[in-house]
């Protein structure tokens, strides 16, 4: 949105903020899914919920390639966060 010909809450919808919480609720829908399938471990997509957290500045930053390759994999702090953080965005 041009920034000059929208009101606030028209720019909060179409924000990268609100897009990036969006496809990170589709992604662990996804991975709820593949879940209940059988094809992730139980309790994956409720131990990446709780956390997954969203940093704007960085995800900016790695669209704009200022951001290490080794930066952009998903990291959600101990080993077995970054194994479940494997099930996400498969495909």
């Amino acid at each position: 949105m041009i920034e000059r010909y929208c009101l606030p809450e028209m720019a909060e919808v179409w924000s990268d903020a609100r897009r990036l919480a969006l496809w990170l609720d589709v992604e662990l829908a996804m991975t709820a899914a593949r879940e209940a399938r059988g094809d992730v471990p139980a309790g994956t997509s409720e131990r990446i919920r709780s956390h997954a957290r969203l940093d704007l500045r960085r995800m900016l930053a790695h669209r704009s390639g200022g951001a290490p390759r080794r930066d952009r994999v998903p990291e959600h702090g101990g080993r077995d966060r970054r194994d479940d953080a494997r099930h996400l965005h498969v495909g």
